[in-house]
């Protein structure tokens, strides 16, 4: 069995290692264990999820590469609202696509780690909402459970304007959790986000978009480390 630890950006994140990718990547031989990013530590007691500055996610990762060498690190970050300092933020290229981007900043990320050995740097495009979009049928069934009508009409409208759900913009607007918001005011992330991402299916979400799939592509490529 190879080993994986996933150091994620909140609860929500946890939830989907834990409920989705947990078991898919068991069948291909690969346990995962989920870990949220370590705010602060005081007199034997912790707090972790969410991420202030890029130090705390940076000092968490360094620490469980050193603790646990014989298994992976990798990450599952927003690309929407990195934290401060976080490394190519200020040196992104001029007039780079989406996936330009998130692949400098991945590089750049590793190299601040100075390239550890098994570390596999994620950044979700544009955020975690966004492979909620791989299924718009389904996710207008889940949600639509508390509002008064479908919205489906309003996702396809959505859909109809980028190529998939990893290109929904990142504006403070617009971005993909923004736009749930706005259609259903009662949707709740941590309620919702792994829910449906287990309904819509690993398969699906792989298909709709590209740079998680090429994530998963180079996990279940991993050989054992020794």
């Amino acid at each position: 069995m190879i080993r994986l630890n996933v150091v994620v950006e909140g609860q929500t994140e946890e939830g989907f290692v834990k409920q989705v990718l947990y078991p898919y990547l068991l069948e291909r031989n690969i346990v995962v264990t989920p870990r949220l990013v370590l705010l602060k530590r005081s007199r034997g007691s912790s707090a972790r999820g969410g991420m202030r500055n890029y130090a705390q996610p940076k000092w968490d990762i360094q620490q469980w590469l050193r603790q646990d060498r014989s298994a992976y690190c990798t990450t599952m970050f927003d690309l929407y609202a990195l934290p401060r300092g976080f490394p190519g933020v200020n040196n992104i290229p001029a007039r780079s696509t989406p996936y330009q981007q998130v692949r400098h900043l991945e590089k750049a990320f590793s190299t601040d780690l100075s390239n550890p050995r098994g570390f596999i740097p994620y950044l979700q495009l544009h955020e975690f909402e966004a492979i909620l979009f791989s299924n718009v049928n389904i996710l207008d069934s889940a949600l639509n459970a508390f509002t008064p009508e479908s919205k489906l009409n309003e996702l396809l409208q959505i859909m109809d304007k980028f190529e998939n759900p990893e290109l929904i913009d990142d504006d403070p607007k617009t971005a993909p959790s923004k736009r749930l918001y706005h259609l259903y005011p009662a949707y709740d992330k941590r309620f919702f986000g792994e829910l449906v991402a287990e309904m819509i299916g690993m398969d699906s979400i792989r298909a709709e978009c590209p740079h998680f799939n090429s994530w998963i592509e180079r996990l279940e490529g991993l050989d054992p480390i020794t």
